[in-house]
This record gives structure tokens, sequence and C-alpha cells, in this order.
């Protein structure tokens, strides 16, 4: 079993779409922690979400898929009220 992690910060970019006749979501979701850094993470069909809206605050568990480099969101939860001291979106863009 891979041991699950929690990153916390702001949505900032996505590239979400469905699959399947039960319309899945698949794609990834980038989520800028408070000290700059960008997190890309895989949504799935086991993917648990409160929020994957741009601009959202959230708190994600994440495992790891093997040995591949690729970070899964295994829960997504939106945490309601301000989480940082700066609004500048400037760097969002950098981060896809």
């Amino acid at each position: 079993m891979n041991e699950e992690n929690i990153i916390r910060g702001k949505i900032v970019a996505t590239q979400l779409g469905t699959f399947g006749p039960k319309e899945k979501l698949y794609g990834y979701a980038t989520v800028r922690k408070d000290d700059g850094e960008p997190i890309k993470v895989k949504i799935d069909s086991r993917t648990e979400c409160d929020s994957l809206t741009v601009g959202d605050t959230v708190e994600v568990h994440t495992e790891d898929l093997g040995i591949t480099g690729i970070i899964i969101a295994r829960r997504v939860v939106l945490i309601p009220g301000p989480f940082f001291a700066s609004t500048d979106e400037s760097t969002a863009e950098a981060a896809v």
C-alpha cells in the first residue's frame, strides 16, 4: 500500500474531462502550495472531490503511483476562508 500525503494550497489550473457512460471525471489539477510550489495531481475515477474549481483552497490527500512520479489525488477537501497571505495570482499561469 502506498503512503498517503497531504498537499494544502490553491487550485490554479485544471485539465479535466469525462469518460464512459457514467461520465467519470479524469485529468489533472495543479495546486499551488503556500510556499509557491505548484504540484500537479492526477484525478481519476477513485478521486473523491469537494471541489476542483480554480481559485478554491483545498487539502488534497494523495498517493504516489508506484515509481512513475505521478501523484494521484484520492480526496480533495475544500478549505473555507482565506488560506494565503498574498492574493497575487501572477504565478498561476506558470504553474500549469
